[in-house]
């Protein structure tokens, strides 16, 4: 990214992370852009926009732990677990 951002070439996506100076919250940042040149062709920065992620990625470490904590339980389960769908097999625990 640095060797990009260097050469001034264009950047979608990017994640950042920034500490709110107000909340002192960790923020998630998507930063897309690209370069901008004057008339003689110098650079002059980046145009681009980014947006706040910060709710999708708690999300999804939430969503993660979550299914962190349901394999643990399923797995110490004595009892065999078999979960079927359509007639498949989709999950087992480890006592199947």
């Amino acid at each position: 990214l640095r060797r990009d951002f260097e050469a001034h070439v264009a950047f979608s996506g990017v994640p950042v992370r920034r500490r709110d100076g107000a909340t002192g919250t960790v923020l998630h940042l998507q930063m897309s852009g690209e370069p901008r040149f004057d008339a003689a062709g110098d650079f002059i920065g980046f145009w681009g926009v980014g947006w706040d992620v910060t709710a999708d990625v708690e999300a999804a470490r939430a969503i993660a732990a979550s299914e962190s904590r349901y394999r643990e339980l399923f797995n110490s389960c004595p009892t065999p677990l078999v979960l079927h769908r359509a007639g498949l097999v989709i999950d087992a625990n480890k006592a199947a």
